[in-house]
């Protein structure tokens, strides 16, 4: 029995630093905000609790969509090219605390063979950048230190 436990322990662990992706279903009570995703590139976008390595991909038809507020939460944007003249993989995630009734916006441009995500808050033609958010690794590590 302790040899089935050691020899599966490896296994176990590697699932869990990389956690799952499934479908992401948003908040049906509790405080809501909005989350719109934008860019100069379409991608993918993923959501996932602090701590939490399982995304949560939202649907890409999803203009806008239902996220919990009140408690920390990571946006993931990640893109991938088909055009030679762009990056060929590209992720970018941050944290933050999303407010009761605000509208978000998750915004991926690809420059200089890099990309940025930036978060908006505020409604469409007045959105401002957020500035209470937190970059954290795409892979769900522990999040650099600042140089």
């Amino acid at each position: 029995m302790t040899k089935v436990l050691l020899l599966a322990l490896p296994l176990l662990l590697s699932a869990c630093a990389g956690g799952m992706i499934t479908s992401y279903e948003p908040p049906t009570s509790g405080p809501i905000a909005r989350l719109g995703s934008s860019g100069s590139h379409a991608g993918h976008t993923y959501l996932r609790g602090e701590g939490d390595c399982n995304k949560r991909h939202i649907p890409a038809d999803s203009l806008v969509t239902l996220i919990p507020a009140g408690k920390p939460i990571i946006v993931e944007r990640v893109f991938n090219a088909t055009d030679p003249d762009t990056p060929a993989y590209c992720s970018v995630a941050v944290r933050f605390v999303p407010l009761r009734g605000e509208e978000y916006d998750a915004r991926m441009v690809l420059h200089d063979e890099k990309c940025t995500l930036t978060l908006l808050v505020g409604p469409q033609g007045r959105a401002r950048p957020l500035h209470e958010v937190v970059q954290v690794p795409s892979d769900c590590e522990a999040p650099a230190a600042p140089d």
